[in-house]
Formats: structure tokens, sequence, C-alpha cells
């Protein structure tokens, strides 16, 4: 028994197909409806020979009414006598019918396709080579960068290092060595300040000894001039009440001006001198030589 499935749309095309003997005049004898329980009006029951070769086709189209839902048929073909038969069973429905065309989504369809086949023949080609162009501008950055952080910046850097370093030299040797000579002559300095000062407070107080008092009181200019007078001159000069004019009245004989010049003569060689050795005061105070008891400056 042979055992078919076509679709609704398929059964007014669809064959019965039968192997019987050749030559005979075969037709459907039964054509049942086994779902709705009758047998469809058929138009024609003969079926045709292929050739000589015994196989029968008889088609669905010879019903009467076309199948419009699903239905289980079971046919029998014969010839001449019931007891020569082929026979099987056809079901309509048995498959899911396939669609018709629709035109109006087979459109759509169609307009996106002929989108992609633009975007991909003109407008995604060229959205390629304007990124192209914008990745060539990123690479010359990243070149630029590569030789700025190959080249540039370690070139710097060194640079930099070498500047540093001389900071670092300076710091560590030639900044405290120039503090160190700073420092030496400060103490030098210092020293010369120390001396002045024992000089001062100490020493020259001790070569000129203490300040006499004149007149009832401290010394003072005039009470010096007094003092240097009567010392000089064994004459009782007050310097408030004498005048030159009482001085030149007295008895005392004036200096001739050889006596005069003798004199000035003298003064200049002790000034000379006191130059002199003033002037080797500071050198020794310079070169930090100098001693510190005012009585051995001069030698």
């Amino acid at each position: 028994m042979k055992v078919q499935r076509i679709s609704v749309a398929e059964g007014a095309t669809a064959f019965l197909v039968a192997e019987l003997p050749t030559g005979e005049a075969v037709t459907v004898t039964t054509f049942y409806n086994m779902t709705g329980a009758s047998s469809p009006a058929l138009t024609s029951s003969v079926a045709t020979e292929i050739g000589s070769t015994g196989i029968y086709y008889w088609c669905l189209s010879n019903m009467d009414t076309a199948p419009a839902a699903a239905m289980d048929i079971a046919w029998i073909m014969t010839y001449g006598s019931t007891s020569r038969t082929d026979l099987g069973q056809i079901t309509i429905g048995g498959y899911a019918d396939v669609p018709k065309e629709n035109t109006a989504l087979l459109n759509t369809i169609d307009g996106i396709v002929d989108d992609i086949l633009t975007d991909t023949g003109t407008t995604i080609p060229g959205t390629i080579t304007t990124l192209t162009g914008k990745v060539d501008v990123v690479d010359g950055i990243v070149d630029d960068i590569l030789i700025d952080t190959g080249t540039t910046i370690p070139g710097t850097i060194t640079t930099i290092d070498g500047i540093v370093d001389s900071i670092l030299v300076d710091t560590g040797t030639d900044i405290p060595a120039a503090f160190a000579v700073t420092d030496g002559k400060i103490d030098v300095i210092d020293a010369n300040v120390d001396q002045v000062e024992t000089a001062v407070v100490t020493d020259i107080p001790a070569i000129l000894g203490i300040p006499v008092v004149l007149d009832g009181a401290f010394a003072t200019i005039g009470g010096m001039l007094t003092k240097m007078a009567d010392d000089n001159g064994g004459a009782s000069f007050d310097a408030e009440t004498d005048s030159l004019n009482a001085i030149a009245a007295g008895e005392s004989t004036s200096p001739t001006v050889v006596q005069i010049r003798e004199e000035m003569d003298s003064n200049s060689a002790q000034l000379i001198a006191i130059v002199a050795d003033t002037g080797d005061i500071v050198d020794k105070m310079e070169a930090g030589s100098l001693p510190p008891n005012p009585v051995q400056w001069a030698t």
C-alpha cells in the first residue's frame, strides 16, 4: 500500500500512482474520505498508463470539488476484476501550505536589500575612506608621540639630569667649600674684632693709664690743656681764664723760626711713622696675624 502526504494547495495537482498489468483499462474504483466518512464526487475515474510500463496515474484534479481542508483519502485502482487491484492512502493537508507570494513584503525586503547594496557599495566604502584618513592622522600623532618619547623627551630629561647633577655638585662640594672659606674669613674677622675689643677695653687703657682728675672733677678738654701747660711750662695756666695775650705778655720767650721749623720737621717724621705703623696694623688685621697685645703692634 502506498502512502502519500501533500498540502491542501497541492490537492488539485497531485497524482495517485498504481502498478498493474500493462494494457488494461484501469479505473479508480474507491475514493473514500476517511476524515469526513464520505466519497467525494469524481469527474473521471479513468487512470492513464505510462507507455506500456504497467504504471498508471490518476490526477486529483478529477475531483469534482478541489479539497479546501485537510482530509485522509483511501483509494483503490482496479481493472476487469476486483481481485486485481492496487491501493494506497493520501493525506491532503499533511504538510502546511506554502504561503502565496506577499508582493508588499517582497517589495519592502527588496528595498532593504537595495539600501544594503547601496551602503556596501558607496556609503560604507566612503565612510571607511574617511575613517582611514582619520586613522592616518591619529597614526601620525602617535608617530610624533613615539618620536618625542623616544628622543626629544629623553634628551630633555638627560639635560635636566645634567643640570640636577651640577646642582648636586654645587650643593655637595662647591657651595659648602665656599661657605667654609667664608666661614674661615669670618673667623679671622671675628678674631680681629676680639683683638680690637681687647685692645680698646683693656690694653690701651693699661698703656695710657687711668684719666686724672683735674680741678676737682673728671678731666675736660680745658682741664687737659691746663695740665699740659702746667707740665710743659711750669706756669699755672687756666684754660678758661687765661688767654693767648696773657701768655704773650708773660716772661716766657717765644720760639725762633728755626726752632719752629725743627719742631715741624720732627712732628712730620713722627706723623709719617704713625701712618706706616697704622698701615702695618691694618695689613696684619687682614692677614689675621695682629698680636693681641697693642704693645706688640709696632714690632
